[in-house]
């Protein structure tokens, strides 16, 4: 380097903390959007959020695992260790006709839920393509871009049990049976079941759930049972 004496070179460094709590959303973000997360963190570790004064605890369930709406991987995906304190119904419409983005669920979580998120979180959050069958019998798999999703039946068991299958590859957080189970109030509560995106293949009236002892099971839509959510940065 032949620069003279008296050149000032400016530099940036960006410094991240091995336990992803003490990280910003933001600098996550830029972690994972360079390639760097898995490097510096792990499967399982976490980080809190308040939504509507409840405290959400969020673990890393896997690394470039979810496809891009706009291309290539997505850094991390995050999903909740444990259950929002209220539960909540599939949908009110008797028929799982239409999947998962024809619910109830679904619009809340894009709507109510993605709006109550935190800003530093919320700016953060990137569209992924989610695949889930058309429901009502049908073995038509449906691709379709969103921020919030629930898991479905093989992104949590690796197989189709009840489901049309197609939808999704095992997250790592998941092939750890005890993480399947999970409890009301971020931890705090009773264990209960929880919704996953996925119909059930062999009627029209069901989606399939995580059971209280983490097996998969099927539900009727009008089932209040726990919610589960996750999205990627």
């Amino acid at each position: 380097h032949n620069a003279p004496a008296d050149k000032t070179c400016a530099v940036t460094v960006q410094m991240y903390s091995p336990t992803l709590a003490a990280n910003s959303w933001a600098q996550i973000a830029e972690a994972s959007a360079a390639g760097k997360a898995s490097s510096l963190w792990k499967v399982g570790d976490t980080k809190d959020i308040i939504v509507n004064g409840e405290t959400l605890t969020l673990a890393i369930m896997g690394f470039n695992h979810d496809d891009l709406q706009s291309g290539g991987k997505a850094g991390i995906t995050f999903g909740m260790k444990n259950l929002m304190a209220s539960v909540r119904d599939m949908t009110s419409l008797g028929s799982n006709s239409g999947g998962f983005t024809s619910s109830a669920m679904y619009t809340w979580l894009q709507g109510t839920l993605l709006n109550s998120l935190p800003a530093d979180l919320r700016g953060v959050l990137k569209s992924v393509n989610k695949k889930t069958s058309a429901g009502n019998k049908s073995t038509v798999i449906n691709t379709n871009a969103m921020k919030l999703f629930l898991f479905s039946e093989q992104e949590i068991f690796g197989a189709k049990i009840y489901s049309a299958g197609g939808e999704g590859a095992q997250y790592s957080y998941f092939a750890t049976a005890a993480n399947r189970v999970k409890y009301l109030a971020n931890g705090a509560g009773a264990v209960r079941a929880w919704w996953m995106r996925s119909p059930v293949v062999s009627n029209s009236l069901y989606f399939c759930q995580v059971s209280t002892g983490g097996s998969s099971v099927s539900s009727a839509l009008v089932s209040a049972i726990g919610v589960c959510f996750g999205f990627c940065v």
